[in-house]
């Protein structure tokens, strides 16, 4: 059995990966896996500060019993490079699989990079543009400013339908992160 423990920053991270990741792995997993069991546990934090305090120093003590760890985290207004490296600095003692992933800058940057999915979780037809997800300085913001949905909500409609294909490159990288910790597909 494959036990991967993804840790985020917020509980709609996890509420979006809930109706994403079974999709994921029913999609991508080949005939013969179809037997393989998988355990994910989702862990949400109450914000970056706490994941990054407390959170890191869990990771180290509990990921002997997983055999994979995604870390999952905004951008926010911080430089990646220099965040992905703090993170790591603090989990080096961790020696099972590990990868972190950012949402860059925010996880809504995923959301953009599928303007069919979004526009029928809002009920309302966005303009597709010809833009760079991840290159939106505040996606949550430009989709609030075509209608307002509590995140958590969002978040849930978003995981469900959400395309494999979304155009968000920090997406891609997170889901390929997922596919290859679970050992479904080299990438």
């Amino acid at each position: 059995m494959k036990r991967l423990l993804i840790v985020t920053e917020e509980q709609s991270a996890v509420d979006f990966l809930r109706g994403y990741i079974p999709r994921l792995i029913h999609e991508y997993r080949p005939k013969w896996l179809h037997g393989r069991e998988y355990n994910i546990t989702l862990m949400p934090y109450n914000g970056k500060g706490t994941l990054l305090k407390k959170g890191l120093k869990r990771i180290s003590l509990t990921y002997p019993k997983y055999t994979g760890i995604v870390i999952l985290v905004d951008q926010d207004t911080e430089d990646c490079i220099t965040l992905k490296r703090n993170i790591v600095h603090e989990i080096q003692n961790v020696t099972i699989s590990h990868k972190v992933r950012i949402a860059c800058p925010e996880l809504e940057s995923f959301y953009l990079g599928d303007i069919e999915a979004l526009s029928k979780v809002l009920h309302k037809q966005i303009p597709k543009g010809k833009y760079t997800p991840d290159a939106n300085p505040s996606p949550s913001e430009y989709i609030a400013s075509y209608k307002k949905m509590p995140k958590t909500e969002m978040a849930k409609n978003m995981g469900n339908i959400i395309s494999h294909d979304a155009k968000s490159k920090s997406f891609q990288q997170l889901r390929k992160a997922i596919l290859h910790t679970l050992e479904i597909q080299n990438v």
